[in-house]
């Protein structure tokens, strides 16, 4: 039930994020990098039926970047990447789904000290 262009299911809404995540492990150029490798979020996921985003840290041509991954509309998706990121060092990059970029997303990124990059799917 989940690949790429696959109609709507239960079973593909759940987790989606980590979907997003698998995706450019398996192919990181989709993202600009060279390499990306699955880690712990900052903050355990508590059930598998809400959204959490997830973690990754990634080797590109600039450098390290830690990487976190979203899917759907998630005003916390923001926080949740600064508190990701304070604990590695290098860019901070977040991957989600074209749909999902929403200004006030962008807004919140606005607000941090390190430089966020956005990159969509």
């Amino acid at each position: 039930h989940r690949a790429v262009g696959a109609p709507q299911h239960p079973l593909n809404r759940l987790g989606a994020e980590r979907f997003v995540r698998w995706r450019i492990t398996d192919d990181p150029t989709l993202v600009g990098l060279e390499s990306v490798q699955a880690i712990a979020p900052p903050v355990p996921r508590t059930n598998l039926k809400d959204p959490v985003p997830c973690v990754a840290l990634g080797d590109g041509p600039d450098g390290p970047r830690t990487v976190v991954c979203s899917a759907g509309v998630d005003l916390d998706l923001v926080p949740f990447a600064a508190d990701a990121a304070s604990a590695h060092d290098g860019d901070l990059l977040v991957v989600l789904p074209a749909r999902d970029r929403i200004r006030a997303v962008d807004e919140l990124a606005g607000a941090l000290r390190r430089p966020v990059t956005f990159a969509t799917l």
